[in-house]
């Protein structure tokens, strides 16, 4: 415990250090450079600040998975309410990268109105950083498709399928994937942004409510992510359904 929380540390301090750094010596650069670059470093700053944003709002939320023991068992979010306030945003992102966001919503998900056994600003973060993450790792030009459906023979799960065409992930990063602050060596070489925070959020908001989440990736092809979300459950009191139950 004591190795893993100086590893911590030493992993926050990294990532805290490298904006600060940034945003102080583009805040100099104001003071002294000329006024035709302005725009350059405002556009640099306000990057920096959204990046320590990110990191901030990832270790509250790692902050509050490790402080909650057990979900609320009243948690319920309705899945294409939450869903129909995300997408647009990453449609707009996707088309400003040339990218192609491509969706395949099963025809009678929203007609049923599923309801999601978890709180609807949880449901939306599993959602965004999965969809966020298909598009960072994927190339100008390339794709990311999104499957929801029904899992064959399975009555108790929604499936989400984000799918993408960019570089994959080599075999030898595939475990490590889902755990704090890692990330594989392209992302570090090539400067992609990032804390490695991500996908270890997802993973344990899902492990709280007993969902799953799985990856298949090839190098040079792609990554596929398959997460089976909780659906509520019919209630049974006396030995009868209750319909009152979501």
């Amino acid at each position: 415990l004591e190795r893993l929380k100086t590893e911590f540390i030493a992993n926050v301090s990294h990532q805290l250090r490298t904006p600060l750094t940034n945003i102080k010596t583009y805040v100099s650069l104001l003071k002294k450079g000329r006024p035709e670059k302005f725009p350059r470093y405002f556009s640099v700053l306000h990057y920096e600040i959204d990046r320590l944003a990110r990191l901030i709002q990832d270790l509250l939320d790692i902050s509050r998975l490790d402080a909650e023991s057990a979900p609320s068992p009243d948690a319920s979010a309705d899945f294409c309410d939450v869903w129909n306030s995300f997408w647009p945003p990453f449609m707009e992102r996707a088309e400003r990268e040339n990218k192609e966001l491509k969706l395949d919503l099963a025809g009678n998900v929203c007609q049923l109105l599923p309801q999601v056994y978890m709180e609807s600003y949880q449901l939306e973060k599993i959602l965004s950083r999965l969809v966020e993450n298909g598009l960072l790792y994927t190339p100008e030009g390339g794709y990311v498709h999104v499957t929801v459906a029904w899992p064959e023979g399975d009555s108790q799960h929604l499936q989400l399928d984000v799918c993408d065409n960019g570089s994959g992930i080599p075999q030898t990063e595939r475990p490590f994937v889902f755990d704090r602050f890692f990330r594989g060596a392209e992302a570090v070489e090539t400067g992609l942004p990032g804390n490695g925070l991500g996908l270890a959020i997802v993973r344990e908001l899902l492990d709280q409510y007993s969902g799953r989440i799985s990856l298949e990736s090839e190098v040079g092809k792609g990554s596929c992510f398959t997460v089976l979300l909780p659906l509520v459950q019919p209630q049974v009191t006396d030995g009868t359904l209750d319909d009152t139950s979501p």
